[in-house]
């Protein structure tokens, strides 16, 4: 066999372009370049795997970008860079073997025929197994934990979301049924004081109010739940670090390493396969995870076993296996993308609508596979940026200076090809991704004292709708004229909806005099709903033409009036001015303040704006339930990758030259919700403009 070198023309200090490769019955040997013997060195190599030739085994040679492939007798021809910083190696992968390789100590005698056999990997996993510690920042003191030799990519991690999945406060809220409230506000808020589990194997006196996983579940509360709960879900995505069965885990079952950890590196490391076709989530289903016998303990490298991206680790201590899944799309998938059945037993699912049985909960990956940007620009390509200054993942060649890298430290990486593990997100500190995700764009017109504003909220940064994810989340615009400072009143256009926030709501029909949660100073606002719809270009059905535009859940608002509580008498309130007839009314703190540092405050529904929000509904038509309390969706208009949606606004004003301000808020949770269980830092300003 013949080979044949095609080196591009450039600056010879730089590194050779990847070699090209081509049989001898179709070149003639005379044109082959002159070989720089002074810096590249010939090698046959061939690859077995557990003594069977391989076909198509990719070979590199680590600290460089080059890389090779074997032919059908497991031979390839390779030509090795001397001038590598560090030592002469090479590594070779197939896909059912652990990489395997050979490194060389002297690059002056270097042989002119090499072997690697590989090693299989093993086929089973072992739920026996114990997850690695991931350690700490300030904990990492042996080889037994990942933060040892990986300390940049630890620290970036022990930052992140990931870290706290199983530990955060507000899931186990959801999960137990339980609020952040002290024994007196717990009272006074209508819940019970009572001892129960709250994570990590613990139990403690806590307050108990609204719904949860485990009394919607399992019908019970605090002490009396002593059985795992079937079908949560939550444990698999939340803590899939539990040791043992992976399946059907119970929250509580994540304890000391798994709660404290979360999702961690010896978790995600150990992902074999993405099963997309797994209608579970996270390591119960999408995520074939395959452990290792590690009964011979942490020093049994024999047994050792990783997966990761790259074709070129050779450290024994990690048994590396190189899967491509790592820098694509759909590894996110297995947590990020979540379809289940109605649990509520209670209620039967609409098959009209939802003719495969299932809601779409979380559909992050969906969004990016149909969107503009496709997955061909990956979860990681924004979520895990380039860590620019970060040599390889093992900082023996980071922190501590190593002059002659090798299969222990690890050779340097071309920039770029080390990613941050801080998974930045909206709760990102140090990345604000909100004000990357979306822009704001007005316009305005004054004819005989009315102000008409059009405001277009487009998604200009994220390859999936805004938001995303959890279905709590939403997105609120308020649209605001003032005159001197005083805000002009609304005369008509798109309003907030009742997500924006409430203290209590009514429907025509009941008693609109009847408060019990009123004080003197708060105000009834009162709405219009429909018969109208508002015809938007949402994500699945209610995107794709399924949905007619009533389907699509969405109808048009009418402000119809605000009145003032001036006064109440035995229960009934006495407001400044009689309450107009509408179709919903809702019980709302006084005028909210909009101060120029962008922090809204009070209730919002029935003000000028609008919403964007993936809306559940619950068996008692109550909007906007936990994901394990939906019984449908019944309107999804969150922005999806680079679309747009224009809305209008028309506001009385009293003078020449008003002031419009536009502003987008990011809310993890809706209002109603984060009081009843205690939250706080609930929403964020995404972008505000004004004119």
């Amino acid at each position: 066999m013949w080979i044949v070198y095609f080196i591009a023309c450039h600056d010879p200090k730089t590194e050779p372009e990847a070699i090209a490769q081509t049989d001898s019955s179709a070149v003639d040997s005379s044109i082959e370049p002159e070989l720089d013997t002074s810096r590249f060195h010939a090698l046959e190599l061939s690859v077995t795997r557990a003594g069977v030739p391989q076909n198509k085994a990719r070979i590199t040679q680590p600290g460089t970008n080059r890389h090779w492939q074997t032919d059908e007798n497991g031979h390839v021809a390779v030509l090795l860079d001397k001038h590598v910083h560090g030592r002469v190696a090479l590594a070779a992968m197939v896909q059912d073997a652990h990489i395997g390789g050979l490194e060389y100590y002297d690059a002056g005698d270097l042989p002119l025929e090499a072997s690697i056999d590989l090693r299989p990997m093993p086929e089973e996993d072992h739920d026996f197994y114990t997850f690695q510690d991931p350690g700490s920042p300030t904990n990492r003191e042996t080889t037994a934990q990942c933060a040892h030799c990986h300390v940049s990519l630890n620290e970036q991690w022990t930052n992140s979301v990931h870290k706290s999945s199983a530990s955060n406060p507000k899931l186990y809220d959801l999960y137990l049924g339980t609020s952040a409230h002290g024994e007196a506000q717990c009272e006074t808020q209508g819940g019970t004081w009572e001892s129960g589990p709250s994570g990590n194997g613990h139990t403690e006196e806590q307050c108990y109010i609204g719904s949860g996983v485990q009394p919607t579940l399992n019908g019970c509360v605090g002490s009396d739940c002593t059985e795992t709960v079937e079908p949560a879900y939550c444990a698999s995505c939340h803590s899939p670090g539990i040791d043992g069965d992976l399946h059907n885990r119970d929250l509580l079952d994540a304890q000391d390493r798994a709660f404290d950890n979360g999702v961690h590196c010896d978790v995600c490391h150990k992902v074999n396969e993405v099963d997309l076709n797994s209608e579970l989530p996270g390591v119960s289903g999408k995520l074939k995870l395959l452990r290792p016998d590690d009964s011979g303990g942490p020093l049994d490298l024999q047994n050792a076993l990783m997966f990761g991206p790259s074709p070129d680790v050779l450290n024994p201590k990690m048994g590396s296996v190189q899967r491509d899944h790592y820098q694509e799309a759909k590894f996110c998938s297995g947590c990020h993308e979540l379809n289940q059945p109605v649990f509520v037993t209670e209620a039967n699912i609409d098959l009209n609508r939802w003719p495969s049985g299932l809601l779409p909960i979380h559909s992050t990956y969906s969004e990016l596979q149909y969107g503009q940007l496709t997955e061909e620009v990956s979860c990681q390509s924004c979520h895990m940026p380039p860590a620019a200054y970060t040599k390889n993942g093992a900082d023996l060649g980071n922190i501590v200076e190593d002059d002659n890298p090798d299969i222990g430290s690890g050779w340097a990486r071309l920039p770029g090809q080390v990613r941050k593990h801080s998974w930045v997100g909206p709760r990102s500190s140090d990345v604000d991704m909100l004000a990357l995700a979306a822009g704001l764009f007005i316009e305005q017109s004054i004819d005989n004292g009315v102000l008409t504003a059009t405001v277009t909220t487009k998604n200009i940064g994220p390859g999936h709708a805004i938001p995303t994810g959890e279905p709590l989340r939403s997105l609120i615009l308020r649209v605001e004229a003032r005159c001197n400072g005083i805000a002009q009143p609304v005369v008509g256009g798109d309003l907030i909806p009742d997500y924006g926030g409430y203290i209590s709501m009514k429907t025509a029909g009941s008693d609109w005099t009847d408060w019990p949660q009123a004080e003197i100073g708060h105000r009834l606002r009162i709405l219009q709903e429909g018969p109208d719809y508002i015809e938007y270009a949402g994500f699945g059905p209610f995107g794709d033409g399924q949905f007619t535009v009533e389907q699509k859940g969405l109808p048009k608002l009418e402000l119809v009036g605000e009145v003032e509580i001036i006064d109440i008498n035995n229960g009934a309130v006495i407001t400044d001015t009689e309450i107009p007839n509408g179709s919903h009314i809702y019980l709302v703190e006084s005028e909210p303040d909009w101060t120029r540092t962008g922090d809204p405050t009070g209730d919002l529904v029935g003000l000028s704006g609008f919403g964007f929000a993936r809306v559940t509904q619950g068996v008692d038509g109550a909007r906007f339930v936990p994901h394990f309390e939906a019984i449908d969706i019944v309107s999804d208009n969150r922005l999806m990758a680079q679309q747009a949606f224009t809305t209008t606004h028309e506001f009385s004003i009293s003078c020449d030259s008003p002031s419009l301000s536009a502003q987008l808020l990011y809310r993890y949770a809706p209002p109603h919700l984060a009081d009843e269980r205690g939250w706080i830092e609930t929403e964020r300003v995404m972008v505000e403009v004004s004119q």
